[in-house]
């Protein structure tokens, strides 16, 4: 049911999961929580994999905290982007050839809206 979910989708909300790509948030996610673990392990040399799995799940918890304020510049970026008109649909429009195709090269047109 969609009250069951409801907190999930403000939890994503919150992180401004939906709000910017997926694929380009779980990037910057990814590189910090990695970047955090390898440095803290190398830092002080923990070789042992429960401690440095604890290191991960810290890290992970961290990168959450940070990931808000680090996306909130691309969430700007992404709803001018929505908000603008963007590419109008040009199919069935009609064009005005402005330079033709020559020599296998692409040709130009531009349409008036």
């Amino acid at each position: 049911t969609e009250a069951g979910v409801a907190w999930l989708n403000k939890a994503l909300y919150f992180f401004n999961l939906g709000r910017i790509p997926s694929m380009l948030w779980l990037s910057i996610a990814g590189l910090i929580i990695w970047l955090s673990a390898v440095s803290i392990n190398y830092i002080f040399g923990i070789e042992s994999f429960i401690l440095g799995l604890l290191v991960f799940i810290i890290t992970t918890i961290g990168t959450l905290i940070l990931i808000k304020p680090i996306t909130f510049a691309l969430v700007k970026l992404f709803d001018a982007l929505e908000k603008s008109d963007g590419l109008k649909s040009v199919i069935g429009q009609i064009a005005e050839v402005v330079y033709p195709d020559k020599e296998g090269k692409s040709g130009e047109v531009e349409i008036n809206y």
